[in-house]
């Protein structure tokens, strides 16, 4: 029986060069595992969630005045666990 691969720890230096004055990030694009296990350091109740809400059959206000398909709204939550 195979052991299974431990988790990738998320790293503390930036791995990536900034291009064009952009910020570094401590995690390398396409490394799922150690984004993952980044978000479990943050407690939930310091997190802020953010779902989009959309309405695909609202025609008036803003969605008529611009000429839009839809209409919606963002809302923003933070946990009280």
């Amino acid at each position: 029986m195979e052991e299974p691969e431990p988790e990738p720890e998320p790293t503390e230096e930036p791995t990536e060069a900034p291009i064009d004055g952009e910020p570094m990030f401590a995690i390398s694009a396409h490394d799922g595992a150690a984004k993952r296990a980044a978000e479990f350091m943050v407690p939930i109740n310091e997190k802020l969630l953010v779902l989009g809400l959309q309405s695909h059959n609202l025609f008036a206000g803003p969605v008529r005045a611009f000429k839009a398909d839809r209409g919606g709204q963002v809302l923003l939550y933070q946990p009280d666990i």
